[in-house]
């Protein structure tokens, strides 16, 4: 009995030393990727956001992973270049910091947000494996179909073995978790992915050796025991502890002799119990035509930056028709018919964009544009969606002028001055310089009749460096918008000017012509007065 109490008391320290599955343990940073890089040199153009940077790596650095994550979401994500780094770094954070629903979005976040790297995809694995216990089937599924995204991309690198161990500690495969924490030791000994689980394989290893120690001295002594029980010839205890030795050893045996299982035939024979409608699968295929399409999106952003918005939205829809959920392609494609001036299409693509989570308010005030440019603008159903669309991108940044130029551009349609009155305000606040405020604040001024602050308006846009015909068509509207006396009254001074003129004019002439005819007559004087004599 002091022999098993000594046992169990061995095996349960055992289980106690080793770390819950999912736990998050202290991770250093990794050397950077070609598309971190990038993401980097991109965000030093700001000196703010560099500084926010060097706060964010550090905490990242010391295991902070709370104060990492939020100062990497501080970090803008407008640009795609400079949105890789930031967005998987808070990924990364939050799953060390065992935040799964957190760290699932801001990771299916990423990978729709760029065209992923191996990085991405590792990131993405190792949030789907946060927890504790069997991982559901269609977790299990998408982890490791992401983890043959990795092999495949980068076979043998640090982020195809740190995906693996991923799956092997979450599912209990000791023997693929030795096997990839080894080659990440080997790859990458100090790294951030490869030290918690070389510390775990090791861990596991040593409880096995001594498990298998224990029971294997707990043997011998039971067949000593039944050696010394043959020779004194008792048959009933012979096989009492003949029975015994076969329990204890039968764990063992059954132990070593079953082969490892192996996560890819985990998802296979879980597929049984899956639904047909397999979005992970769906969405795993469309990150693999992006990254196939990636020639595609790179010729079509060089055409956007050259304004050659025809030939790009020609790209964009083979690229989208391709990749369905790639949410920039139809975003670029919403702003391109805005270019062309082809609304009903337009449209179609804005609402593919609000249809993601990766809606923004931009996106809202371009269908707003498309609507009302449509062919059924003026209907009321119509007008309805585009109040409600406007007002929610107003609800969803109101530091953003997206929405209150929706809502104007409602408001000049339907002619609701009070909506124009208050979105031109916010919209003078947020940008006074741009044209279009110029142009909301001058059409304000002349629906109000406030002529003075019309032609202040004018004088402001003139500053601005508005082009010449522009300034003249504006002070054209505003005199012939103005009351009759007030033109008449503005005119007076003119007219008095050339009153006076002309009245100077006529008496210079009639002066001139007075003085001829005097000096005529005093010509006919003198001739008549010769004449007598």
């Amino acid at each position: 009995m002091k022999a098993l109490m000594l046992i169990l008391l061995t095996l349960a320290a055992t289980a106690l030393s080793r770390p819950a599955p999912g736990a998050p343990m202290f991770a250093s940073t990794e050397p950077p990727s070609a598309g971190d890089r990038e993401s980097i040199v991109a965000i030093g153009n700001d000196p703010g956001r560099l500084t926010t940077l060097r706060q964010a790596d550090a905490a990242f650095e010391r295991g902070r992973w709370a104060e990492a994550a939020a100062l990497y979401h501080a970090l803008p994500t407008d640009d795609e270049e400079a949105a890789r780094y930031p967005m998987r770094r808070r990924c990364q954070a939050l799953t060390e910091q065992g935040s799964r629903s957190e760290a699932l979005s801001a990771c299916q976040a990423l990978v729709q947000r760029v065209v992923p790297e191996a990085a991405d995809l590792q990131s993405l694995v190792a949030a789907l494996m946060l927890g504790s216990g069997r991982p559901s089937d269609s977790d299990l599924r998408q982890a490791t179909q992401l983890m043959q995204k990795v092999e495949g991309a980068e076979p043998g690198s640090v982020w195809s073995e740190a995906a693996r161990c991923n799956i092997a500690q979450r599912v209990g495969d000791h023997a693929a978790l030795g096997a990839c924490s080894a080659r990440l030791a080997q790859l990458a000994p100090n790294s951030r992915l490869a030290k918690p689980y070389a510390q775990l394989a090791q861990g596991e290893q040593r409880g096995r050796w001594l498990k298998l120690g224990v029971l294997s001295l707990f043997g011998l002594a039971l067949l000593s025991t039944l050696l010394h029980r043959i020779l004194n010839g008792r048959r009933a205890a012979v096989v009492a502890s003949a029975a015994l030795a076969l329990a204890c050893w039968a764990p063992t045996a059954q132990a070593q002799d079953t082969p490892p299982a192996n996560p890819a035939d985990n998802a296979a024979s879980s597929s049984e119990s899956q639904a047909p409608q397999d979005v992970a699968g769906e969405i795993n295929r469309d990150l693999e035509l992006l990254q196939e399409l990636s020639e595609e999106i790179a010729a079509a952003e060089e055409l956007i930056k050259k304004n050659e918005w025809k030939e790009a939205v020609n790209k964009l829809v083979d690229v989208v028709t391709k990749a369905p959920y790639f949410v920039k392609g139809w975003r670029r494609l919403c702003e391109g018919y805005g270019y062309l001036g082809v609304p009903v299409e337009g449209a179609h693509a804005c609402r593919q964009v609000l249809a993601s989570p990766e809606n923004n308010a931009w996106d809202r005030a371009m269908l707003v544009h498309h609507l009302l440019s449509g062919p059924d603008g003026t209907a009321a159903e119509v007008r309805a969606e585009a109040k409600q669309l406007a007002d929610a991108a107003v609800a969803l940044a109101p530091q953003e002028r997206w929405g209150y130029d929706a809502q104007c551009e409602l408001a000049l349609l339907v002619d609701d001055l009070r909506t124009m009155q208050s979105c031109t305000q916010q919209l003078d606040r947020l940008v006074p310089d741009d044209r279009k405020t110029v142009a909301l604040v001058f059409s304000l001024a002349l629906r109000e009749k406030r002529f003075s602050d019309a032609e202040n308006v004018i004088e402001r846009a003139r500053a601005g460096g508005m082009d010449a015909p522009s300034l003249e068509r504006m002070q054209r509207m505003v005199d012939s918008q103005r009351p009759f006396l007030s033109r008449l009254w503005r005119a007076a001074p003119l007219g008095v000017g050339v009153g006076v003129g002309v009245g100077v004019l006529v008496l210079l002439i009639r002066f001139l012509l007075s003085r001829r005819s005097r000096t005529a007559r005093g010509a006919v004087s003198l001739t008549e007065s010769r004449a007598t004599k």
